[in-house]
């Protein structure tokens, strides 16, 4: 029944979707955010909220950039005197967010081809047969193999750039939030004002080997205040 499900919504899955910011092509491929994305029915609350926030000149960073559709909906946004960072590890993902770099003209954006933790090196990465978005450091009924990515500190890349201003950081990396803050903590110190948006699902982070409430705990000794969206 899967089977037959995932075929027929493959069909209504479009080569590419015209979005405020531009153009987005899909993978086709993909049941779950492409899919969702051509329907139009993809995290319309959060992505409201994030093109609210977002501003000229500003700097974004798009942990678990996927596709591209946060990178692209930010490039447009802070405009030619802006920044983006996109971090994206898993390879197939990577093809499609290159290729809507290029087909939206964004000059302002920068890709990393790798994962974020809490200090560089090496991580198996488990990717999802059904969900392109749901590549996870943990292993799941629905995986259908595993390569090895690269993973660096946010505070590692961003000390290149110094002094840089960061505004706004979004992350959604299944699981990896709570390595990934532990490696972006001096980021956080140093941008006063920062806003986050990050998926939080303690189930799986916990999987990881993470601390859920000692996720929350360490953003609110930082200075945030939490909201749930």
């Amino acid at each position: 029944m899967r089977i037959i499900v995932t075929s027929i919504i493959k069909l209504f899955i479009p080569y590419k979707k015209k979005i405020e910011e531009g153009i987005i092509i899909l993978n086709r491929q993909d049941i779950a955010v492409s899919a969702a994305i051509g329907l139009g029915v993809y995290e319309k609350t959060e992505l409201s909220i994030f093109r609210n926030k977002v501003r000229a000149g500003m700097t974004v960073v798009d942990i678990g950039a996927n596709i591209g559709l946060y990178t692209i909906i930010a490039s447009k946004l802070v405009g030619p005197n802006g920044k983006v960072f996109a971090f994206e590890p898993e390879p197939e993902n990577l093809v499609y967010l290159r290729k809507n770099i290029e087909i939206n003209k964004l000059n302002n954006v920068i890709i990393y081809d790798c994962g974020l933790g809490e200090k560089p090196g090496q991580v198996n990465l488990y990717k999802d047969k059904y969900n392109k978005g749901h590549h996870s450091i943990v292993k799941n009924d629905s995986a259908e193999g595993v390569i090895s990515i690269k993973i660096d500190t946010l505070d590692n890349v961003l000390s290149k750039f110094e002094p840089l201003k960061i505004d706004i950081i979004k992350m959604d990396i299944e699981g990896a939030e709570y390595f990934a803050l532990q490696g972006m903590k001096q980021t956080l110190i140093n941008n006063k004002n920062i806003k986050i948006f990050t998926e939080f699902y303690p189930e799986i982070i916990e999987k990881a080997g993470g601390k859920p409430w000692s996720f929350l705990e360490d953003l609110k000794k930082l200075g945030f205040v939490l909201r749930k969206i």
